[in-house]
């Protein structure tokens, strides 16, 4: 088949899932076309990064931090202007799309009128506006004021359903994600649904043997014995950092050399370092930054615990089943869909509440685990992530997807539902 694959920015927020899709079709023989903004500074970087995958970049050029309405409408006409120039070169057999303002550009293109879509629901798109705004307060509970705030938000929420209603499929996450679905957009038809979770490539992220994690904590500058807690997360309020570093202070007095690595980047960053040096904490915590994907799979396997303390809107957590692939285990906050992925593993995993108290028991609790204890969950872990989110069966589920909808001879899906390839 001759896929496009669209999406707002290429490598920002969703940006790996998306990628990792993309380059899983590419892989199975499919004429893969990337189609999605990027940074002018970055464009032939991320060019090579996706050719690199095996795909075809259409990379648009876009000024990072232009989000007023102007700056979104002249993203949606690059879209749709790009569509229509690509339209007479190349006939494409289904378009795989990701966010609404892409998706709005390429459905008003000449291009959509011949080419079956299917969407993938990774947020609510005015929620998520709105979360970053203050406008939601956790829990869900909406309280938007001002004329000009609620007209913004129906305004992404109409677009958004536009889309969903413009689209022959539309696949999500989790059942959080279907949840969300059915609450926003609740006249979209269960049957032009489908489940297909994220993905984790299990040959890249695996576990290490105690010999080669207390090798790999050493050549952090870390000693071998040090127990590190890490999380990998965008530095913005809805992730909860901040709870979490007073949920470490608690629990670093009680467990002698713990550490606590925080990886991303973010507008709360100086916020956060300031938190650090607050609590006292600052010989014992460190701000990574932004961590390149191939260091990844390095620092999960070392790390003795991975935290996920989203206070809002967690979709799915692609950080969550990457380090259970590593075998290492996984402390979250009961939001979204993190009580789906860890549930079925252990119930201690999860915190009660998104409070700092909450999440601090939690912690300690894991690691006060007895050894044989954890190893033995590590493995259940692994095998419970392999079983539900090997990125080869997300493949294969969204390649018999787009081949139904295009009509498209599937090369290796046959007699295989989405439910049984993507089950969560």
């Amino acid at each position: 088949m001759r896929i496009l694959v669209v999406a707002d920015y290429y490598r920002h927020g969703a940006g790996r899932i998306i990628e990792d899709r993309a380059a899983a079709l590419a892989r199975r023989g499919h004429r893969v076309t990337l189609l999605a903004g990027t940074d002018p500074d970055r464009l032939d970087v991320e060019s090579a990064a996706a050719r690199a995958r095996g795909l075809e970049p259409e990379l648009l050029p876009y000024t990072a931090g232009g989000r007023g309405p102007l700056a979104l409408w002249r993203l949606v006409r690059g879209f749709r202007r790009a569509c229509d120039r690509l339209s007479p070169a190349r006939r494409f057999d289904a378009m795989l799309l990701y966010q609404p303002l892409s998706s709005w550009g390429v459905l008003s293109s000449r291009l959509s009128r011949r080419t079956p879509a299917c969407y993938t629901f990774l947020s609510p798109w005015a929620d998520e506006w709105a979360v970053q705004r203050g406008k939601i307060q956790p829990g869900g509970r909406r309280a938007i004021s001002g004329l000009r705030c609620r007209l913004e938000f129906n305004a992404r929420l109409a677009i958004e359903r536009w889309v969903l209603a413009r689209c022959e499929r539309i696949t999500y996450l989790s059942g959080y994600s279907r949840s969300q679905i059915a609450e926003l957009h609740p006249h979209v038809p269960a049957e032009r649904l489908a489940l297909i979770p994220g993905g984790v490539d299990l040959s890249r992220f695996t576990p290490l043997d105690e010999a080669e994690r207390r090798a790999r904590k050493a050549s952090l500058g870390l000693p071998p014995d040090a127990p590190i807690l890490l999380t990998v997360r965008r530095l913005v309020p809805r992730m909860g950092l901040e709870n979490l570093l007073v949920a470490f202070q608690w629990t670093a007095a009680e467990i002698p050399d713990l550490r606590l690595w925080i990886g991303g980047s973010g507008p709360l960053a100086e916020t956060l370092r300031a938190r650090v040096r607050d609590l006292g904490i600052d010989g014992r915590v460190r701000l990574l930054g932004y961590v390149p994907e191939p260091e990844l799979p390095g620092l999960y396997a070392a790390a003795d615990l991975f935290v996920l303390p989203t206070v809002q809107l967690e979709g799915f957590g692609l950080v969550t089943v990457e380090a259970l692939a590593c075998g290492t285990l996984v402390v979250g906050t009961p939001i979204g869909a993190t009580p789906e992925v860890l549930g079925g593993i252990d119930p201690q995993l999860l915190a009660t509440s998104t409070a700092a108290e909450s999440l601090a028991e939690a912690l300690g609790r894991v690691l006060r685990m007895p050894e044989g204890e954890r190893a033995e969950l590590r493995r259940l872990a692994r095998r419970r992530t392999a079983e539900r989110y090997d990125a080869e069966k997300v493949g294969d589920a969204l390649e018999a997807l787009l081949g139904g909808i295009s009509g498209g001879v599937l090369r290796a899906a046959a007699g295989v539902t989405i439910q049984e390839t993507a089950r969560v």
